[in-house]
């Protein structure tokens, strides 16, 4: 395989930008009306195109693992909430997503996953939820 066979494009240091490995790994994130707006407020404040990145480092360069993992345990410290893995997010999003009888086709779209089995994984129940649910 040559370099020129692959549909990617490099980006910055070790970083290229790839096509997803499978449809669903394409896919739409609903967000807030107001985040929406937040969004395209900042696209047309700084003149971002649609080739470039929304969030990049103070250089114009892709932001880190490193800087992300820096500002997501701040922002757990300034909401009083514990110290977890940014990961525990897409857990926290399905769960929620499972316990408010978010139909399963619509869960799997939004996580991305090919089966519920699969996005079943990321939902965690515990006792007090599921005695509510009895009730």
């Amino acid at each position: 395989m040559r370099l020129e066979d692959l549909n990617a494009q490099h980006v910055h240091g070790i970083l290229w930008l790839t096509t997803p490995k499978t449809r669903a790994a394409k896919r739409f994130v609903p967000i807030a009306e107001a985040l929406w707006q937040r969004l395209w407020a900042r696209i047309h404040r700084l003149h971002i195109n649609d080739h470039e990145f929304v969030f990049t480092s103070a250089r114009g360069n892709p932001i880190r693992d490193n800087v992300e993992r820096y500002h997501w345990l701040k922002a757990l410290e300034a909401a009083g909430l514990p110290r977890v893995k940014i990961h525990s997010a897409w857990h926290w999003l399905e769960t929620m997503a499972a316990w408010t009888n978010m139909p399963d086709d619509v869960r799997i779209s939004i996580i991305g996953h090919t089966s519920i089995d699969m996005t079943a994984h990321y939902t965690h129940c515990d006792a007090a939820s599921l005695g509510l649910l009895l009730a």
